[in-house]
């Protein structure tokens, strides 16, 4: 039985992937700052810190598979995330376990292709794009030096678990109707992926570790979906009428200085207004049938969106 250390667990993607290999019989264990707050029932939690170089050494210890799902506090991307991965690709070269990270689109330019595969050239436009290049290259860099690695790179989270997903806070039920806050153009498709969809893949992928290369990316398509497709979904699926709104920005603007959140939100903003799609044809070679294909609207039901 193959052993899953999770370091993010309470995030939408690391309580999916948890999830889903504890199910399939994975001994799966998470480590968390506070071990009170156990969410999955099956799992081992242990104590400890990502900032902390010697408490992720000890999380590592004995790993097949170490899923790499965190959040820094207070979304503090530009100070924390790279230090916190450089504690597990270190702890990778000791112990030999094959790491799983979730990329996302944010280091690819719309305006240089605007539906994206994993030879696409990255090109970052905001300091979260340019940390997540970052990322991916000491990862890569540390593939050549004999650790595996496999990067899933996904759009914006639909997910039972809220916290790190957009919809919540866009689309709310207003008993009659619905209403849906869009925050740029609303006929440019945009790039979503259900997590446990995702959670799947990771599960399916493992199997054929083996037989991988030591470096892997890889691109979930997802749903490519306008909110303007989304709302004829919503519509179609509940009955109810869709009203579609401007979300405002200037409330970003205004909390820029004082949150690290609000800063990510507004360098990513572009997003939005230009159409940026991915390609995952490389993964569904690889996975064939075992390719899940959840519908939209059972994806949306499942996150208590609809």
């Amino acid at each position: 039985m193959k052993k899953v250390m999770v370091l993010g667990v309470s995030g939408a993607f690391g309580s999916a992937v948890a999830q889903e290999l504890k199910t399939q019989g994975y001994q799966v264990s998470a480590m968390v700052r506070d071990t009170s707050k156990q969410n999955i029932k099956g799992i081992h939690y242990q104590q400890g810190d990502a900032a902390i170089s010697s408490d992720v050494e000890a999380a590592c210890q004995g790993q097949d598979i170490v899923v790499f799902a965190i959040n820094p506090p207070k979304y503090d991307w530009k100070n924390k995330s790279l230090a916190y991965l450089q504690h597990v690709l270190d702890a990778a070269k000791t112990h030999h376990f094959t790491l799983i990270f979730p990329g996302n689109v944010y280091a690819f330019d719309p305006q240089m292709n605007a539906n994206v595969d994993e030879r696409s050239p990255q090109h970052a436009r905001s300091f979260l794009g340019d940390i997540r290049m970052q990322m991916e290259q000491a990862i890569e860099k540390d593939a050549h030096n004999g650790v595996q690695s496999v990067i899933l790179r996904m759009g914006d989270f639909i997910s039972p678990n809220q916290q790190s997903s957009w919809l919540p806070t866009l689309l709310k039920n207003k008993g009659s109707k619905f209403q849906l806050s869009t925050p740029g153009n609303t006929k440019i498709k945009h790039s979503w992926a259900y997590t446990k969809d995702a959670a799947h893949i990771i599960a399916t992928l493992i199997p054929h570790l083996a037989a991988l290369p030591k470096f892997n990316v890889f691109h979930m398509r997802g749903y490519a979906l306008s909110f303007s497709d989304l709302a004829r979904v919503i519509q179609k699926s509940t009955g109810k009428t869709v009203r579609l709104t401007n979300m405002p920005w200037w409330p970003f603007k205004l909390l820029k200085p004082f949150s690290p959140l609000f800063t990510g939100l507004l360098s990513m903003r572009y997003l939005w207004q230009e159409e940026l799609t991915m390609s995952d044809g490389k993964l569904r070679d690889l996975l064939a049938e075992k390719m899940p294909n959840t519908p939209i609207e059972t994806a949306l039901k499942d996150s208590a969106l609809i």
